[in-house]
């Protein structure tokens, strides 16, 4: 009775913090991060969806100068490899893009001169040129730019709630209290099963001894219980 009057105490506490002013504005900068992470996983995926449309070239391109049958200064082949692997970081180095550009446009040629050989040329020519039009500073790099920003800011201020380590702190506390409590029934239902078990035990043990008894002296014999 005294944990769950705690766990109660605690829960009306959380429900009252939960329910604050200050509880809703958090609840608001945390909705506003999660549409924030929306924005940025979209230009993520249209980016990757642009590189995914010229994947196969890329990898054989990348095959090409892996078995040095196609020569890249050393920072281009990273980048390269990062742009096949993690585009996203690759992204973040080449904000402008101007060395995949180089590199696409390389492929292109060995594309064109059949040393990457693909069935679907046109469709693959046509990828890459989209790509080698795209503003990547604007769409991508400066729009992910943006949207860091300003979660950054939103995260920042919402270190300065101290209600939130409140709220932690009684969740945390509710919750231990329900691990004692389920503690306690669990330790409660095993001893009255226990007990239980040694009155069926007593139960059978006097049922014996009266057919004893009774046999012995020729008559009802009957045990009673004491009070």
């Amino acid at each position: 009775k005294r944990l769950l009057a705690q766990k109660n105490e605690a829960l009306e506490k959380l429900g009252e913090l939960k329910n604050s002013p200050e509880a809703t504005e958090l609840n608001s900068l945390e909705q506003k991060i999660t549409e924030l992470d929306k924005k940025k996983q979209a230009v993520k995926e249209k980016f990757g969806t642009m590189l995914g449309e010229i994947e196969k070239p890329l990898t054989r391109f990348l095959k090409l100068v892996s078995a040095k049958k196609y020569v890249l200064p050393e920072n281009e082949r990273e980048l390269l490899e990062q742009f096949v692997s993690d585009f996203f970081s690759a992204a973040k180095k080449d904000t402008k893009a101007q060395t995949l550009k180089k590199l696409l446009s390389e492929m292109q040629k060995l594309i064109e001169d059949g040393t990457i050989s693909l069935k679907d040329k046109e469709k693959q020519t046509a990828a890459i040129k989209k790509i080698m039009e795209f503003d990547f500073f604007s769409e991508v790099f400066w729009e992910l730019n943006a949207i860091e920003v300003r979660q950054n800011e939103i995260e920042s201020h919402l270190k300065t709630y101290s209600i939130t380590k409140k709220i932690s702190g009684l969740e945390y506390e509710t919750a231990v209290l329900s691990k004692e409590i389920t503690e306690k029934q669990a330790q409660a239902a095993t001893l009255s099963m226990k007990l239980l078990s040694q009155e069926n035990s007593l139960l059978s043990l006097k049922e014996t001894l009266e057919k004893e008894l009774s046999a012995q002296f020729g008559g009802q014999i009957t045990i009673q219980n004491s009070q």
